[in-house]
Order: C-alpha cells, then structure tokens, then sequence
C-alpha cells in the first residue's frame, strides 16, 4: 500500500490545511504520522472483517478495510480543517478506529 501517497493527496485535498502546515513547517511530519495511523486502521479494519466474515475473499477484505479507513481520515482531516486543528489527533488508539465495520450480508 502507499499510505503516504493517499494521506498526501488527501492534505493537498484541502488547501488551507496544507498551507497552514507548510507554513509551520508540519506538513511531513503529520502526512508521515497520519500515514502511519492509516496503516494501523487498514490493518485493524482487516482484521475485523475477517473475524465477521471469515470467508470473505482476501481482496475483498483488504479494499474494503482501505476504504473504510480512508474514508475515516477524510472525516477526521475535515473536522481538524473546521475546527483550525492542524495537529489533528490520532485516529488510530488502543486498538480501535471508532467505528465498526459495515455488517456482513448473513447479519
């Protein structure tokens, strides 16, 4: 996966965010750290899908976790955009990404 690739794009997505880290010299830092914290949702989110739907195709898994988790960061970079916080907190802590995933067709 290119994690940094995706958490870049998403930053550079919001301008103002991206300028006002570029601005206090933040912007690596936080794409580095935020790329690290998508990494663990991804890899969290896949487990968890796994666990619900254990026949579920390793493909299938892995997208969907990707995009549940990308999706998560697209929220959480726009809340820090409205709230002015551009050290946005973690989304990833202890385990758990705060949402759970979508339920399996047999639920």
């Amino acid at each position: 996966m290119h994690y940094k690739t995706i958490t870049l794009a998403l930053l550079e997505a919001n301008p103002s965010l991206c300028a006002r880290l570029k601005a206090g010299r933040q912007l690596l830092s936080t794409m580095e750290r935020l790329a690290t914290e998508l990494k663990a949702s991804h890899q969290s989110l896949m487990e968890q899908l796994r666990t619900r739907n254990p026949m579920a195709a390793p493909e299938q898994i892995a997208s969907q976790a990707l995009e549940l988790a990308v999706e998560a960061l697209q929220d959480r970079i726009a809340e820090g955009l409205l709230a002015g916080d551009s050290g946005l907190q973690p989304i990833f802590l202890g385990g758990t990404t705060g949402f759970s995933p979508p339920p399996t067709p047999n639920e």
